[in-house]
């Protein structure tokens, strides 16, 4: 990272994606889960991953009103990333932060 901190190696990560992008969003959760964090999702991204066999808990969008949610769990300091792609639809502003996964990647040729 540019400022210096160290990524975490485990903790919690909160993913939710909007339609076009869950086909891909599988595998990176899988391998934040294989490596020990504890993935958080909203209803339709927590449904997408069940089904793939990755363990996830869901909270409500923020949208719904329903506590505890996402921001209850940033504000704790309970979630170590994000993973995000807004649909545009929310009228609840959020900034997302991601990071690239903790594993080697291949690089494009």
């Amino acid at each position: 990272m540019a400022a210096g901190g160290a990524l975490p190696k485990g903790g919690n990560i909160f993913v939710s994606v909007k339609e076009a992008d869950k086909a891909s969003v599988a595998a990176v959760s899988k391998g934040y889960s294989d490596l020990g964090f504890v993935l958080y999702a909203t209803p339709g991204t927590a449904q997408l991953l069940e089904a793939e066999g990755i363990p996830v808990k869901v909270l409500p969008k923020l949208a719904s009103g329903q506590r505890p949610n996402v921001l209850d769990l940033i504000k704790n300091k309970q979630i170590q990333f994000i993973i995000n792609t807004p649909s545009g639809k929310s009228r609840v502003p959020m900034k997302s932060r991601s990071a690239p996964p903790p594993w080697p990647t291949a690089s494009p040729s």
